[in-house]
């Protein structure tokens, strides 16, 4: 979990914001988010992790649920207790998470210069992501498909 703490806004500020922000920019930040993590793997001499839809849809409920939950609390065993509920195969999973940044390159650059972030986003062992974008949070999804699944 990575948090920019210039000036924090309220939650109140952070419900306003969301409810002016279309959901095509919010795509749109999403996919620059996939973009520019793919673009780092490629400078690193790293493959490009393919978008998979179903990672998308456990950012979205782990996102939604840690939101207006209001613990802003993004655990590992969550992340898994997510991946379990869907048909994905896979060896190990593990996420990103940022909030209160301006935009993608600020988080995207945030993570790069963190050891956490920068390992799991640079994992050579990661085939896929999925990812969800909401009001100031930023969270993106890494996996290592099963041993089914590889081709």
């Amino acid at each position: 979990y990575s948090e920019q703490n210039d000036d924090p806004l309220t939650k109140e500020e952070l419900d306003q914001e969301a409810e002016r922000q279309t959901a095509d920019q919010t795509k749109n930040q999403l996919l620059t988010l996939y973009d520019l993590t793919n673009e780092m793997r490629k400078l690193n001499h790293r493959e490009p992790l393919k978008v998979n839809a179903t990672l998308e849809n456990v950012a979205t409920v782990d996102l939604f649920d840690v939101v207006d939950g209001g613990s802003a609390e993004f655990k590992e065993g969550r992340l898994t207790d997510l991946v379990n509920q869907t048909r994905l195969d896979y060896q190990t999973v593990s996420q990103n998470v940022g909030y209160n940044f301006n935009d993608v390159p600020t988080v995207v650059h945030g993570w790069i210069n963190s050891d956490t972030h920068r390992s799991r986003m640079l994992n050579k062992l990661y085939d896929e992501m999925g990812g969800e974008v909401d009001r100031h949070y930023y969270m993106l999804i890494f996996l290592e498909k099963g041993e089914d699944d590889r081709v």
